[in-house]
């Protein structure tokens, strides 16, 4: 009689877990299905012609570029934005609310000239964060916020995950590819940036010849080059 109940006992429990599983399994089909058709409705209003379709690895939204429009379409189950590339100001990566990376779409801020908040660029970063060299941590959530020239929608939270209640740890076998759908976004984002700086210098000749001055500067301030030598390239390059 006792194996007969430990035995009722297992397929209860087996049943309320196939019940749980199924609902989550709907719940993210759900989720999946209706972030695919809103992100449609975008492609076949024309706001946006995408050339590049990113879907994380949960396939909770859709990241898109459309490169020749010079546009990007962020769709998730609570977010439907469709914005300009030269409306970013900057982004940056949040892990538990924590800045880990930045890049800035603006040349200078307070006379110093912006780039990375970290050495090595986002992908170093990223590569190491579940590595051995940094401490067993516990991540409620990996968020990358862009700030963009909108007053009335001043950013875009894309959040790659998040889990206040039941945090994993940085050693979880899943942090890789979550960071991995991080990185890719911080990546396609770094490369617009950086496009959009290159093609403002280049169709503005005096910021060439300031930052050329600048660099100048930089090298008679290590003693690379004499007082005399830096006047005489400035000019040159004033000519």
């Amino acid at each position: 009689m006792e194996i007969v109940l430990i035995i009722a006992g297992i397929a209860l429990i087996g049943v309320i877990c196939a019940v749980f599983v199924n609902n989550d399994n709907k719940a993210h089909s759900e989720v999946k299905n209706n972030v695919q058709s809103l992100f449609n409705e975008i492609v076949r209003s024309g706001e946006i012609t995408p050339t590049n379709i990113f879907k994380p690895i949960l396939e909770n939204y859709i990241f898109a570029v459309d490169e020749n429009n010079k546009k990007i379409a962020y769709v998730s189950a609570c977010v439907n934005r469709v914005f300009n590339f030269d409306d970013i100001i900057n982004f940056e990566l949040l892990e538990s609310g924590s800045t880990i990376f930045q890049k800035s779409a603006m040349r200078t801020i307070g006379g110093a000239l912006v780039g990375d908040v970290l050495a090595g660029g986002v992908g170093a970063i990223i590569g190491g964060l579940s590595g051995g060299q940094y401490e067993r941590r516990k991540i409620s959530s990996i968020v990358i916020k862009i700030l963009l020239k909108d007053i009335q929608n001043p950013s875009v939270e894309i959040v790659i995950f998040e889990n206040f209640k039941l945090p994993p740890y940085s050693d979880d076998p899943a942090m890789p590819f979550l960071y991995g759908d991080a990185s890719t976004i911080c990546d396609i984002l770094s490369v617009i940036i950086d496009g959009e700086k290159n093609e403002k210098v280049s169709n503005n000749p005096t910021s060439n010849i300031a930052e050329d001055i600048a660099k100048l500067h930089k090298l008679l301030q290590d003693g690379v080059i004499t007082e005399e030598e830096f006047t005489k390239m400035k000019n040159k390059l004033i000519e």
